[in-house]
């Protein structure tokens, strides 16, 4: 005579014997991470992004300056960045619940599209710079256009102009044929 059968409950159930799902794997394999992927997890990135659109001669003065100075355009837009927030005065420590940190950037609203020429948005002219910075140049990028009133687009551009005028990079840098940086 056969041993009479318990009704299991999910407590009762080892993780071997837990139903399959479509997939074809149990449910205690699918909560697990695969091998190989770090279980991912919400916390502060040590990285922010800033990508501005600028125009192609102010993009060869920053390659230049990355000649000159042995920076990346990384190096020479975070120092822009703070050079300028120093000047403008922004502090250089920030609470944890800072707007800075969480907020989106201002934004231009005199770089909209129907106010190009063309109405599409698209200007031949201008190139994207797009850099990891750390998030306290971000923090202060943000303060950085709360304080002067003007959108992201604009301040990285002036940071830039201003940064490059006290490195000494010449306005007139230009591109041969060959595609070569000339100054001057």
């Amino acid at each position: 005579m056969a041993a009479p059968r318990k009704s299991s409950t999910a407590s009762d159930t080892a993780p071997t014997e837990l139903s399959s799902s479509r997939r074809g794997k149990s449910t205690a394999q699918q909560e697990t991470p695969r091998a190989g992927q770090p279980r991912r997890t919400k916390k502060q990135t040590k990285w922010a992004t800033v990508s501005v659109r600028v125009h192609a001669h102010l993009d060869d003065r920053v390659a230049y300056a990355c000649d000159v100075t042995g920076l990346g355009p990384k190096g020479v837009v975070e120092a822009a960045i703070n050079d300028y927030a120093d000047a403008l005065g922004v502090p250089t420590e920030f609470k944890e619940n800072d707007p800075g940190l969480t907020e989106q950037m201002p934004h231009d609203w005199s770089n909209r599209r129907n106010r190009r020429p063309n109405g599409t948005g698209e200007d031949p002219d201008l190139v994207m710079i797009s850099v990891r910075v750390v998030p306290l140049s971000r923090t202060r990028l943000w303060h950085s256009c709360d304080f002067s009133g003007q959108g992201a687009q604009t301040t990285v551009v002036t940071a830039l102009n201003l940064y490059l005028r006290k490195l000494g990079v010449p306005q007139n840098v230009h591109r041969d044929a060959a595609g070569n940086l000339i100054a001057g």
